[in-house]
This record gives structure tokens, sequence and C-alpha cells, in this order.
């Protein structure tokens, strides 16, 4: 009688391969790190006039290079179109105190209309804020008229 040898068996890999895991971990590591990255450049606060002076007072120099949002009512009176060189020149009338604004531009259709604005740019030395985008708040159709 001959004995019999077993033969060993080939096992099945049941495992992701290494390579693979270290591909998906990558991804998912680039994915999170855009994902965190535009939030926190498009994550901007929205200041007041008296809360940008005061930063800008606060900070010195270094607070001039930075690119900030400030919201306050708009002055209807100062809005001054040039068609020619699309500057719009404008006013936030924050509490009596007018805080000049410039935009290089087409106007939002909806300027005329509006009742505040949020302009974001960067705030001169001279005292101007020089804006790259303007967002116009209009009241809304569906609020009750007052008196």
């Amino acid at each position: 009688m001959q004995a019999t040898i077993p033969q060993p068996v080939a096992k099945k890999s049941s495992g992701l391969k290494p390579r693979f895991v270290v591909v998906i971990v990558v991804v998912i590591a680039a994915m999170a790190f855009l994902a965190i990255s535009s939030f926190q450049e498009n994550s901007m606060y929205y200041m007041t006039v008296p809360e940008l002076k005061a930063q800008a007072q606060a900070e010195g120099a270094a607070f001039f290079d930075k690119m900030v949002r400030v919201s306050g009512p708009l002055h209807k009176e100062s809005i001054d179109w040039n068609v020619k060189t699309l500057t719009l020149k404008f006013h936030i009338d924050e509490a009596g105190d007018m805080f000049p604004v410039v935009f290089v531009g087409p106007v939002p259709d909806t300027m005329e209309n509006g009742e505040t604005v949020v302009v974001e740019g960067k705030y001169t030395r001279e005292g101007v804020f020089n804006a790259t985008n303007i967002l116009v708040k209009c009241p809304s159709k569906y609020e009750p008229e007052k008196g």
C-alpha cells in the first residue's frame, strides 16, 4: 500500500491588495483636502461698516491685503454709473456714516431696487472699498406691507 501525501491547497486571497488600499486612501485624502480648502476659501464673515473700520484700525497695514465682505444698507441716491468705463460708485449708509464703494463691471439688475448690498473685495488705505463682487438684497415680495 502506498501512502498518499496530501497536496497543499492554494488559498484564495479574500482581502484587498495592499496597493489598491493605498490608492483608495490617497484618493480619499485628496478629496478631503480639496473639500476643506474650498470651504475655507469660500467661508468669509460678513462685516458691518463699523466692524470693518475697527478691524482696519486694529490690524494696520496687514488688513489692506485681505479679501473681506461687507454688508450694509444701500444709499440709492449715491449710485453713479459710468457706462464708458463700466465703473459703478455708490455708498453704504451705516447709521449716517457713508462708506464709499467702487466696482468695475456690469451693474446688477436689482441695484435700483436694492435695500442692502454685500460687497466682496479689499478696503484701501484711502478709505474706499474696491469691490470685486456685489450681491444686492431686495425686499421680499411676500412680506406684508407696513402701515
